[in-house]
């Protein structure tokens, strides 16, 4: 009896550690969880990783800027892969840009460009707004975009001037329910252009960023924007994207791709004589791809820079490893002696994006989250 009346005592005690025990715990340990979750909630949002972005990203939005002087030899079909189409060129031209894309309105976003190369005063701009605006308005313009290319060094007044010009348009731009976007140069961080980007995100409806022209006209031979190769060229497409995230949410990221290359005249080590000499895509495919071999294929990137064939004389071609775009170097041997008698040799080097190149930064971009796209220019590729 003494045992059994022992024995119930123990279960009741035993009972009763467990419930505290249990209860303790669930104090204990739940606000942990809690905190661990949405922790983890929050990393899921700041920072999703590259599997979520793409189940969960829209569809790439391609738009597409269309020079003035294209307009006579624009293929009406090619318009329709994209929207918004933003015109750049003289007022004057508008009428010839709408008749264009007016049978073409799967897409009802037109923009019109106005490039900023001098710092006006905050009056002049309002002056000029309005006539802008007006004319805009009658041609059912949607928005437009400030193409900022301002060079130089920019003081401290210059940038508070460029900032009362964007606040300007930004205003105006919400009260006639047009979209106001800012394209900037690609080389922002690099270069350490003077804008103060934080007020330009704040005071637009987003970012738009050339991401060509890092090898300049006037510079060394080098790729239009390489996707890699930092150490090589000191800077790179990946580390532009990360630069630009810093301060712009992804949402409001356009990334401009140049679908052109340039031309530079070299000596034996590659050093320009003069200034390079623009070439479209498509005028690049013509003088140096007539044969119809085209080097642009998908397996391109796994030939570990194997050179392909080109369609003139004395001429490699080879895609980039790190820059994933192309460079060809040739030369032109004169048939005639110079002044001393001297057959002439001029060394040329070649570098341009491509279809190829394009699709491999765009596909870092769908990691990063960023769906939106553009190209400099229609007619170009």
């Amino acid at each position: 009896m003494k045992k059994k009346k022992l024995f119930v005592k123990t279960i009741f005690f035993v009972g009763i550690f467990l419930i505290l025990f249990f209860t303790f715990n669930k104090i204990a340990i739940k606000p942990s969880f809690d905190t661990e979750k949405k922790r983890n909630d929050k990393e899921k949002i700041v920072s999703p990783s590259p599997t979520i972005v793409l189940k969960t990203k829209e569809k790439i939005e391609r738009s597409i800027f269309i020079p003035s002087w294209t307009l006579a030899e624009i293929d009406k079909e090619e318009i329709k892969k994209y929207c918004p189409l933003i015109y750049f060129g003289p007022k004057e031209k508008t009428n010839e840009f709408l008749d264009l894309i007016n049978d073409q309105l799967n897409c009802q976003d037109a923009h019109f460009t106005l490039k900023v190369e001098e710092i006006k005063e905050k009056e002049e701009w309002l002056y000029q707004l309005e006539d802008l605006t007006n004319f805009l308005k009658e041609k059912q313009f949607t928005g437009w975009v400030l193409d900022l290319e301002i060079s130089g060094l920019l003081s401290s007044q210059s940038q508070e001037k460029i900032n009362q010009m964007v606040e300007v348009f930004y205003q105006q731009g919400k009260k006639v329910n047009f979209k106001s976007y800012i394209a900037i140069y690609g080389d922002f961080f690099y270069r350490k252009r003077g804008y103060d980007l934080p007020f330009l995100v704040e005071n637009s409806d987003g970012i738009m960023v050339m991401a060509y022209d890092f090898s300049k006209t006037y510079g060394q031979p080098g790729p239009n924007f390489p996707f890699s190769g930092r150490e090589k060229y000191g800077y790179d497409f990946q580390m532009m994207i990360d630069d630009f995230l810093h301060f712009v949410p992804k949402e409001k990221l356009t990334i401009i791709f140049g679908m052109y290359g340039y031309d530079w005249q070299v000596d034996e080590k590659k050093r320009p004589f003069t200034q390079a000499k623009a070439l479209t895509l498509n005028q690049i495919k013509s003088k140096f791809l007539s044969s119809g071999i085209e080097i642009i294929d998908k397996d391109a990137i796994q030939k570990k820079g194997k050179e392909f064939f080109c369609a003139i004389d004395n001429c490699l071609i080879a895609r980039d490893q790190m820059a994933k775009e192309v460079e060809i170097n040739y030369t032109i041997a004169s048939d005639q002696p110079d002044e001393n008698g001297v057959y002439r040799i001029d060394y040329h080097v070649v570098w341009f994006e491509d279809e190829e190149s394009v699709n491999i930064k765009t596909e870092y971009l769908k990691e990063k989250g960023i769906n939106k796209i553009s190209f400099w220019a229609i007619s170009y590729f």
